[in-house]
């Protein structure tokens, strides 16, 4: 019995030294998450990039102390979509229409007067997302627009035919459509079973804010600009024409200066921290886009060459990451139509805003092939084509660990 005992005893000592020795972290004293219980380095270590001074804030200034941070009107692109959503999302009750042309001119921000309640100067805005509509190579894509306003007829023409406290919409008929196992969720739906308000929502989350960021900003074109004078000093424009374009791009993932503390509670700022838990996804453009920023003002064009593919990549991974996540959801609700096709509109548009940033090694015919698994009538859709789509998109970035849990 003795001998019993001490041989568990070595046997727990060994696997507890084991365990203590195999631990991974980064191992290196001079890295930012310096793990000092790691034994073994895993390649995880970052660090200070080339001496820069990095704040904890998206907050810089000048040698007066002016600051040289500016994205209004990015700030005021995402309230306009907030207001445009809202309006969308009324008609997801039975009986309340929405109008067509008023869209159009939200869409356009002509002839329409916004509530602002944030105080933004949205109607005094010459800004808009018509405008900016899949436009990283400057001019708007015409295609895109009609395919939003398209969507705007939709939601036009379904809305007028629904009938207070009727939920009518079902497969191939358009209209409200009612979770069975959860009666407060309904949404208006085409005769496909598309929730129309996050077609909007997340289409022109990516055809506008995730393309103005990753493509027309941080482009070669639009980044290498004047970095020397101050835009206006006069009035106020303290910022090179370099910062300038990085805090635009900056504008179009949040509009908190303390991301990811704040600035989360819509669009990409707020998916980015829906996938921090697993991926670290909102800390990680934080970094990156506060890194950046002082490399500008170092002129280090090296290390905010290097935080821009990183900003690309990561961007890139919040919305494979949360189309994951929505089909994840999507195959929870298999046999509820409302909420398996309001994750899966969310889901499709997710995957379907991939075209509009940088690929890398993914091409534009993937990417259409997953949609076409999936398939336009999401009333038809089946647990393996779901399941397909899923695999290969975890497989595409890396993401097959936590597929299962995103």
């Amino acid at each position: 019995m003795k001998f019993f005992s001490h041989t568990a005893f070595l046997l727990f000592a060994t696997i507890i030294l084991a365990t203590s020795c195999n631990r991974e972290g980064c191992t290196d004293s001079n890295a930012l998450n310096f793990d000092e219980k790691a034994k073994k380095d895993d390649g995880s270590c970052t660090y200070p990039e080339n001496g820069l001074t990095i704040p904890t804030t998206y907050s810089f200034e000048d040698e007066a102390g002016n600051s040289t941070v500016s994205f209004s009107g990015q700030t005021q692109r995402q309230h306009m979509l907030i207001e445009l959503i809202d309006y969308i999302e009324s008609a997801n009750t039975p009986g309340v229409s929405v109008d067509a042309q008023t869209l159009r001119n939200m869409y356009a921000n002509e002839g329409f007067i916004w509530a602002d309640a944030e105080g933004l100067g949205l109607n005094e805005s010459t800004k808009n997302l018509k405008g900016k509509t899949a436009a990283s190579g400057g001019s708007a894509d015409p295609t895109w627009q009609a395919y939003f306003e398209d969507l705007f007829d939709q939601l036009d023409a379904i809305s007028e035919t629904t009938i207070d406290q009727e939920f009518s919409g079902g497969p191939g008929v358009a209209g409200v459509v009612q979770s069975t196992t959860n009666p407060d969720k309904a949404y208006l739906m085409n005769a496909q079973g598309w929730d129309l308000a996050e077609m909007v929502e997340k289409g022109l989350m990516g055809a506008v804010f995730y393309n103005q960021c990753t493509m027309w900003y941080l482009s070669d074109n639009e980044i290498n600009v004047d970095n020397d004078a101050a835009t206006d000093p006069e009035n106020g424009k303290y910022y090179t024409a370099m910062e300038h374009h990085w805090d635009e791009a900056y504008g179009y993932l949040t509009d908190g200066i303390n991301f990811p503390t704040d600035g989360t509670d819509h669009f990409w700022g707020k998916y980015a921290l829906g996938r921090n838990d697993l991926l670290e996804l909102a800390d990680n453009l934080s970094l990156a886009f506060r890194t950046g920023r002082a490399a500008i003002a170092a002129k280090d064009y090296i290390t905010r060459d290097s935080q821009i593919e990183r900003i690309q990549q990561d961007f890139s991974l919040v919305s494979a990451a949360t189309a994951i996540h929505y089909l994840n959801g999507t195959l929870d609700n298999l046999s509820d139509h409302a909420l398996r096709n309001h994750q899966l509109s969310e889901a499709w548009a997710f995957i379907d805003a991939l075209r509009f940033g940088q690929l890398d090694g993914l091409t534009v015919s993937v990417i259409d092939e997953w949609l076409n698994t999936i398939g336009t009538d999401f009333y038809a859709v089946t647990s393996a084509d779901l399941n397909l789509v899923k695999d290969e998109l975890a497989a595409q970035f890396g993401l097959g660990s936590v597929a299962d849990s995103l």
